[in-house]
């Protein structure tokens, strides 16, 4: 909440048209605290929901240059 505090003057200094998030309790705080902010009702939406991505998770699109998970390994051709 802190941090949601900190952050809200600067992203009302952009004069932002709406906030949307994801309707999970964590982030419909930080969402509702920014949204006051800048004068706006914040809207939920369940689609942006956190997921799990199985060997991709916690990769950056420019990786994985270490090991490559299975679902990205070349498929051999025939």
């Amino acid at each position: 909440m802190e941090q949601a505090r900190a952050v809200a003057p600067l992203v009302a200094a952009l004069e932002p048209v709406t906030v949307v998030s994801s309707d999970l309790a964590r982030a419909a705080v930080t969402a509702q605290t920014v949204a006051r902010a800048c004068g706006l009702e914040a809207s939920y939406d369940a689609r942006l929901r956190e997921f799990a991505l199985g060997d991709l998770q916690g990769l950056t699109h420019a990786e994985p240059g270490g090991p490559r998970p299975r679902c990205l390994r070349p498929v051999p051709a025939r």
